[in-house]
C-alpha cells in the first residue's frame, strides 16, 4: 500500500529514534503514558484518556538526553489542519496527545503535531524499487505545524536542499532559513507554539470546570462556516433553528 511506502520514507528522511504506535494515556497502571490531569479551581480533578496513533521520537544535535516529539494522528476523512481551530477549542484532539506523549517520556519537548492522510491508497510497485515520485504524488505530506527550528526540522527531513520543499513536513529551506511554504502557517517560533498550547489548555480547564459545575447550557459551538450543529442528527429535540437564530 502506498500509505506504508510514505511511512517508511517518512521515518528513513529524518533522524527517528523510537516510534511508538497506538499508546494509550491512561490511569490504569498498564498504560505506556499518563493521563492527562486538569485541577478544578474548587478542588476535584479531571482526568483526559485516550489512544494515541504514532508518536516519533528523536534527539537535538546538542543534547542526546532530551527528546523532541512529533504526534501523528491518521485520518482517512478530509479533515485539514487549522491553526485556528486549535485556538477556537474546535479539534483539540492533536493538543490532547501532545500533552499525553510529553507526560510519559521525561525531558521531552515538542516538536510539532499533524495529521496524516491515510486514506485507502495504493499502487503497483511490484518488481521495481519505491520512487520518490511514486510516493509523494498523492498529496500525502504531514498536515499540521511544527516550531521553527534546525534540528526540529532537520530531525524530521534531514534532506531539504537549499531552496526545497520537503516532502515530509510543509516547509521550505531558504535563504532565510526555514519557512512556510507558500499560503500556510506552518511553521511557528516557540513562543507562538507554546502561545496556541496555553489557548488550548485554557479552553479544555473551562470545559472541564463547566462539566464539573454540572453546566448543560445549550451553546453549540460556532466558528466561522464551522457550526457543531452540523454533525448533530437531533435538531428535532433542541429545536436548532430557534437556537441559532438567538445567537446570531
Amino acid at each position: 500500500f502506498l500509505n506504508v511506502a510514505v511511512m517508511v520514507m517518512q521515518v528513513r528522511k529524518g533522524k527517528i529514534r523510537s516510534i511508538f504506535f497506538e499508546k494509550e494515556f491512561r490511569r490504569d497502571g498498564r498504560s505506556a503514558f499518563p493521563p492527562v490531569r486538569l485541577e478544578l479551581a474548587e478542588g476535584g480533578v479531571v482526568y483526559l484518556e485516550g489512544v494515541i496513533d504514532r508518536i516519533d521520537e528523536f534527539h537535538g544535535k546538542e543534547d542526546e538526553s532530551s527528546s523532541f516529539l512529533r504526534i501523528i494522528d491518521y485520518k482517512t476523512g478530509e479533515i485539514r489542519f487549522k491553526r485556528q481551530d486549535i485556538t477556537d477549542g474546535i479539534r483539540l484532539q492533536l493538543v490532547i496527545y501532545l500533552q499525553g506523549a510529553m507526560g510519559g517520556i521525561p525531558g521531552a519537548r515538542p516538536a510539532g503535531v499533524f495529521y496524516f492522510p491515510a486514506g485507502e491508497k495504493s499502487q503497483d510497485i511490484s518488481g521495481r524499487a519505491v520512487e520518490k515520485s511514486d510516493v509523494y504524488t498523492t498529496g500525502s505530506r504531514l498536515d499540521g505545524v511544527m516550531i521553527r527550528n534546525e534540528e526540529i526540522i532537520e530531525g524530521m527531513d534531514a534532506t531539504i536542499g537549499m531552496n526545497e520543499e520537503s516532502d515530509i513536513v510543509p516547509v521550505r529551506r531558504s535563504g532565510k532559513g526555514y519557512v512556510n511554504l507558500r499560503g500556510s502557517e506552518r511553521v511557528m517560533d516557540s513562543e507562538q507554539f507554546e502561545e496556541m498550547m496555553k489557548k488550548a489548555g485554557d479552553v479544555l480547564q473551562e470545559a472541564a470546570e463547566q462539566l464539573a459545575g454540572g453546566s448543560v447550557a445549550v451553546r453549540p459551538k460556532r466558528s466561522g462556516s464551522y457550526n457543531a450543529c452540523s454533525f448533530c442528527g437531533l435538531d428535532s429535540i433542541c429545536h436548532r433553528k430557534v437556537i441559532e437564530k438567538k445567537m446570531e
